[in-house]
């Protein structure tokens, strides 16, 4: 919201509950009175705060407390000005959203005020109580009366609002951050779904893209690199395969030429004992021819 439209909504406001230039006036005049007895009011707010077993876990110790009612006094302060400008709208918006910040519920803060203000209008009254003869000044002090009421239950009001807005924020901002990150892991799937399936075709080629969004730009940089790592090794081992391919194929050929060698070795030596045979057979019938004619010559004698 704008600085100009959260004074038209200020504005509005007032407008409503009857806050005009009059009753801010009214507020100027009981500023001193609110500064008399706006102490003594907090003290008793958080005195009843800091043994509330639902509200002293919001204050560490006593400089906390302290610190806090400081704040509260210089705020109360200022809508005792009846300026209600943009200083005002800046510090009711920072008290609600250190209320968002802090969880403290506004069922306490609604208490709170009703604390201050049981306070606060006991000493305006105290303080300001005409005298029994006095008919128009108890219509002042009901005036009175009626525009510090007024002012709180309006500051309460836009202090609330403030802490609704903020914690409204903030649950859009987590809404927004899980539909993003939904998005993202829908995309995230998309990706590695595909990637898995080109490796089940046996690719082992198929890389995720680096841009995915977020922390699984991390898993796709890890999965690529180890299908990087597994497509090198089963390049390793499909090397291996082919070389002892080709050594089988060596071995074999080298049988083949071993087998047809011995094969014409075992030829030739047949061809060898065949001869041999031939040569025996043609010594033996050249001595049995010798034998023969020695017989013959020695039959002349």
């Amino acid at each position: 919201m704008s600085e100009s439209n959260e004074i038209k909504t200020l504005r509005e406001r007032l407008d409503f509950i009857g806050i005009d230039a009059e009753s801010r006036g009214l507020l100027a005049e009981l500023r001193t009175t609110i500064a008399g007895s706006i102490g003594s009011a907090l003290d008793h707010f958080y005195k009843k705060a800091s043994t509330n077993a639902h509200t002293r876990r919001f204050f560490a110790d006593e400089r906390h407390i302290e610190s806090a009612k400081q704040r509260q006094m210089r705020h109360w302060d200022n809508i005792a000005k009846g300026t209600f400008d943009e200083t005002y709208v800046q510090g009711v918006s920072e008290v609600g959203k250190v209320h968002a910040r802090l969880g403290l519920e506004p069922r306490w803060y609604i208490g709170g005020y009703a604390l201050i203000l049981e306070q606060l209008i006991g000493q305006i009254v105290e303080r300001r109580w005409p005298s029994r003869f006095g008919r128009r000044g108890s219509e002042q002090l009901s005036r009175e009366i009626a525009v510090v009421a007024k002012a709180a239950l309006m500051d309460m009001d836009y202090a609330i609002s403030v802490y609704l807005e903020t914690l409204e924020a903030e649950r859009k901002a987590v809404a927004d951050a899980k539909a993003e990150a939904d998005q993202e892991q829908k995309a995230a799937l998309k990706a590695f779904a595909a990637a898995f399936k080109q490796l089940q075709d046996g690719d082992l080629r198929a890389r995720v893209d680096h841009g995915l969004p977020g922390d699984f730009a991390g898993m796709a940089a890890d999965y690529n690199n180890a299908v990087a790592q597994l497509e090198t090794a089963v390049g390793d081992v499909a090397s291996s395969i082919t070389s002892i391919r080709t050594g089988l194929g060596e071995i074999n050929t080298a049988s083949n030429d071993l087998a047809h060698r011995t094969e014409q070795q075992a030829a030739s030596l047949e061809e060898t004992v065949a001869a041999l045979g031939e040569v025996t057979q043609a010594v033996n019938e050249t001595a049995e021819g010798a034998g023969k004619a020695q017989q013959v010559a020695s039959g002349a004698r």
